[in-house]
């Protein structure tokens, strides 16, 4: 494999990786679904989709439960 095969290869392979480990926020998660904030607070107070809190009302979802809904 050239230099720059393999440099390509590792860079798409990162970029693969820093996706599928992203945090979303509560306002991408909702860009994402296409409804509003306020239905994803309620699925993730309902249990319906796994996220973390970072803080008082503030949320995180990892890019595995995005689409994880119940």
């Amino acid at each position: 494999m050239k230099t720059q095969e393999l440099e390509n290869a590792v860079f798409q392979a990162l970029q693969k990786y820093n996706e599928m480990n992203k945090l979303y926020t509560v306002a991408e998660a909702a860009k994402h679904h296409r409804v509003s904030s306020r239905t994803i607070l309620n699925w993730i107070h309902q249990g319906k989709i796994k996220a973390s809190s970072v803080s008082i009302g503030n949320y995180r979802i990892s890019h595995k439960d995005l689409n994880n809904i119940k």
